[in-house]
């Protein structure tokens, strides 16, 4: 018989929710203890920073967070290479080629406004995890319209 799986506590929900639903940071490491979270990390800017802080406080258990995530600001260059990549991407994308000359990606310090238009669910999900597993992407904020939470 296999073993029953481990229940999910406040440390594993607070890093899946920076990690992998579409808000990841540099090199996140969490710090759990009867519901004190401390967030250590990189963020490229104070408000990318205090968006952490902010996700952290809405996870179920999360009592106290202390956030001491350094910023390490990027610059104008470094955003617009990130846009350009997410774009590319988003157009080598096989399964979403038929939208992919909808979509307009803007960077700015870490934080990615994905804009275009979809026309499923999965393409909008695929869309949005192609711009985060972008080295560099702190947050995703998604302007997609389109099936699947229409903005």
């Amino acid at each position: 018989a296999a073993a029953p799986a481990a229940p999910v506590g406040p440390a594993q929900q607070v890093f899946h929710f920076l990690t992998h639903d579409l808000l990841g940071g540099a090199d996140v490491v969490l710090l759990v203890h009867r519901g004190e979270v401390v967030i250590h990390g990189l963020a490229s800017s104070g408000q990318a920073r205090d968006y952490a802080t902010e996700a952290v406080r809405r996870v179920p258990g999360a009592k106290l967070v202390k956030n001491e995530m350094a910023v390490r600001p990027t610059d104008s260059s470094e955003d617009r290479r990130l846009a350009q990549l997410i774009n590319r991407h988003l157009e080598w994308t096989y399964d979403l080629r038929p939208v992919a000359s909808t979509f307009s990606v803007t960077v700015r310090d870490g934080i990615a406004i994905v804009r275009g238009q979809v026309r499923s669910p999965a393409q909008r999900e695929l869309a949005l995890e192609v711009a985060a597993s972008t080295r560099g992407i702190l947050v995703v904020e998604d302007r997609i319209r389109g099936p699947g939470g229409a903005r």
